[in-house]
Formats: structure tokens, sequence, C-alpha cells
């Protein structure tokens, strides 16, 4: 342990790393919290109104006796978008490598 006293550069890089890694977790934290409890509700609930819009249109078409059928390609995609968005926590996490 003298020999590493001799280098006081060596020890105060490390202090300074573990410093930075301790940062990184926090912010990685509050940024977590953050998507998992506002964002992706935020989003979800934004995609469930469009979702509805596009629903409200192709019921309002069918009873016309008009044709519908674009009506129902959004649609699918929305629900594409939203499974997608609610799942996130599971899947995107792991993926950014901020898995639980």
């Amino acid at each position: 342990m003298k020999f590493l006293s001799s280098f006081p550069g060596l020890i105060l890089s490390a202090n300074i790393q573990s410093g930075l890694d301790t940062a990184k977790g926090e912010i990685m934290d509050v940024m977590k919290y953050g998507v998992d409890k506002f964002a992706v509700p935020i989003l979800a609930a934004v995609v469930v109104v469009v979702m509805l819009f596009y629903i409200g249109g192709a019921i309002s078409q069918h009873r016309q006796g008009q044709d519908y059928q674009e009506k129902l390609k959004p649609i699918g995609i929305c629900l594409v978008v939203l499974v997608l968005i609610v799942t996130f926590p599971v899947w995107g996490w792991a993926m950014i490598g901020q898995g639980q």
C-alpha cells in the first residue's frame, strides 16, 4: 500500500471515477422513475385518445354505409404502438442495459 500512496493521482482518479459512477446511477434511477411513472402513462393515454378518435370515425362511416376500411389500419398501428409503449419498462430498459 505504501507504493500506491506515492502516486496520489492514482487514488484521486479512482475516487473521481467512483463519484462519476455513483452520479450516473442516481441519474439513471431518477430518469427510469420519470419514464416509468410519468412518460409511459401519458404517452399511452395520448395513443388511446388517438385510437378512440379513429374508432369513432370508423363507426361513423360504418353507420353511414360508407367504406371504413382505411380507418382500420391506423387503429391497428395505434394498438401496436400502445403495446410497445406500455411494455417499454420491461423490454426497453433491458435493451438499453439498465434493466432491473
